[in-house]
């Protein structure tokens, strides 16, 4: 094979591999367990795919469109809800396998292509691929994120019009996959900055050459804050628009630093200072891909780190640590680790020693109760996998630190001893934490999706609700206080069935993730809500429920009942 399309065909192989790894593990989770999020994705793309725009109950979407549009296709073409469901994890596993291609594109501007391979195959090959198998826009924004690192580090590098175009371009489409990534915006202004500080003194002149993609972002913030004047701009994350606690934000800024050392295996933090010194050096030297990358390093991480921690400082970060909202960054990381082996950038006794504490001093700060076993904050956090793994088989509700003080030791030691053993054993440590995190994230979220609510678990029991009424019905759900199974037979029952649409709640809280109608019982037993009394034709309920009406199907293991009634919907016997 000819040496210049080895590379090619390799990272072929590296994207069909990985498609193929996170695509069969995301189809043995039989069923979605993430409510709602998955549910308003889903219903979202099936509206839309059936004409009716982005809406989830009849209401507002509020997230960026992207995923929900890639998703149509998957409803068009599928036969069946189930089968849609199973292709869409497909899609996912494919698109996220694809961010290899950017990754690998990124990582040449600064390495020789067996190097910008092994950095491409680590990029795909990250825990955090276990959102492959959820309907959830993870993997579409984690491509376009990497896709937006190299265009961003192209504009960085020389200031033309394309690539300044290119790199507005892939910013819109980042937020357009997830808002959360609209930071990156404010990460290339501070990547400017840092890059003005690296350029050359006689080259100085051609950062006039960025005033259009200043001026752009000026204006995309200037329309921000009429937004913000305005009422809330951050739509479907509306709850975080709201004044921080700055302490608390710096708190949780360096515990998801510490978190995300965990998820690298330690070893690239403690090689940071070196790289950051070493391609400050060369920028400073005329190299612009190295100027171009640190600056980039230095601002996506600081705005993204400073972004979890203020997601995490509020009542919605439940007190947990969240690299499901930093992962993103970890191609950045694996490049710069990768550059620091390739070209032996020096480490000397002082840059040991920085990178000795920026690995120990998180880890010594870090509560440890952040690292348990709970399930939760597995699927949150990754990174938290492999502690939480060892002291379960101790026998401890949570990891010693002094165990977290060993491993970065550990770290340190590998380094020091890097200088006299090959240098690419310096990834070693990462592709390992990287396959035993992964391989405890999905075991637990494998056993979490197992199929509990149908049987058999086919395509026909699955639509039972949409089999049994005519085309272009809608049906709505009413239930109170419910048992967890039942809540999770309405759920999936909901989400298998596009017929299904408004959810009427007694006042029990059966979806407590997705916002229902709060409805009461009247006189003359009559269900109201604040606007009167409701009139659905079709209604799913428990079986623990009577309506007046006809019962027209049964489905799922906890016998949910579909009622057709006629006139305001109403309960056959009083509540007790």
């Amino acid at each position: 094979m000819s040496p210049r399309l080895l590379p090619a065909v390799t990272l072929a192989g590296i994207v069909l591999a990985a498609a193929a790894i996170w695509g069969t593990l995301g189809q043995q989770l039989d069923v979605p367990t993430v409510f709602g999020d998955e549910l308003i994705h889903w219903d979202a793309s099936r509206s839309l795919a059936a004409g009716d725009g982005l809406s989830v109950r009849d209401g507002g979407y509020g997230f960026g469109p992207l995923y929900a549009v890639l998703l149509v296709p998957v409803h068009l073409l599928a036969s069946t809800d189930l089968d849609a469901y199973r292709w869409a994890r497909m899609l996912d596993a494919l698109v996220l396998a694809l961010a290899a291609v950017p990754a690998y594109f990124l990582a040449r501007r600064l390495l020789p292509p067996g190097w910008s391979l092994a950095c491409a195959a680590l990029t795909v090959a990250l825990p955090s691929a276990l959102y492959t198998g959820f309907v959830m826009t993870e993997s579409v924004a984690y491509a376009a994120c990497v896709l937006a690192y190299l265009a961003v580090v192209r504009c960085l590098e020389r200031p033309t019009v394309t690539t300044q175009l290119l790199a507005l371009g892939s910013l819109g489409l980042v937020a357009a996959a997830r808002f959360q990534l609209a930071a990156l915006a404010v990460a290339l202004l501070v990547a400017l900055v840092v890059r003005a500080l690296l350029t050359p003194r006689q080259d100085r002149g051609e950062l006039r050459g960025y005033w259009p993609l200043v001026a752009v972002l000026a204006v995309g913030a200037v329309a921000f804050v009429v937004r913000a004047a305005l009422g809330n701009p951050l739509e479907g994350y509306g709850d975080l628009w709201r004044s921080y606690d700055l302490v608390d934000v710096a708190r949780w800024t360096w515990r998801a630093f510490a978190g995300l050392g965990l998820y690298l295996a330690l070893v690239p933090v403690v090689v940071a200072p070196a790289v950051v010194v070493g391609l400050a050096r060369a920028g400073r030297a005329g190299d612009r891909a190295a100027s171009g990358f640190l600056s980039l390093f230095l601002g996506a991480n600081a705005v993204l780190l400073l972004v979890v921690g203020a997601f995490s400082s509020t009542e919605f970060g439940v007190g947990f640590l969240h690299d499901r909202y930093l992962f993103y960054v970890v191609p950045l990381w694996i490049v710069s680790t990768a550059v620091w082996a390739e070209r032996r950038l020096p480490i000397d006794a002082v840059g040991i020693a920085v990178g000795t504490l920026l690995v120990l001093v998180p880890l010594v700060t870090l509560p440890t109760y952040l690292l348990n076993a709970d399930g939760g904050r597995r699927f949150d956090a990754v990174a938290s996998a492999l502690p939480s793994e060892v002291a379960a088989a101790a026998g401890l509700a949570e990891p010693r630190r002094w165990w977290l003080v060993v491993a970065g030791v550990a770290a340190t030691v590998l380094v020091v001893a890097l200088g006299w053993a090959p240098r690419w054993l310096v990834l070693v440590p990462v592709a390992a934490v990287f396959v035993l995190n992964a391989g405890f994230a999905w075991s637990s979220r494998i056993d979490a999706a197992r199929n509990t609510t149908f049987a058999p678990f086919d395509a026909a029991t699955v639509s039972w609700v949409d089999d049994a009424v005519p085309s272009g019905a809608e049906v709505a759900t009413l239930a109170g206080g419910v048992s967890v199974e039942t809540r999770d037979a309405l759920r999936l029952t909901e989400f298998f069935n596009a017929s299904i649409g408004p959810a009427y709640d007694l006042g029990g809280g059966y979806a407590p993730t997705l916002a229902s109608t709060g409805v009461r019982v009247g006189g003359g037993r009559v269900l109201l809500a604040d606007t009167g009394t409701v009139h659905p034709t079709w209604v799913v309920a428990p079986k623990e429920l009577d309506l007046v009406g006809d019962v027209v199907a049964r489905g799922t293991v906890e016998g949910l009942r579909l009622w057709r009634v006629s006139g305001p919907l109403q309960l056959a016997e009083p509540t007790r």
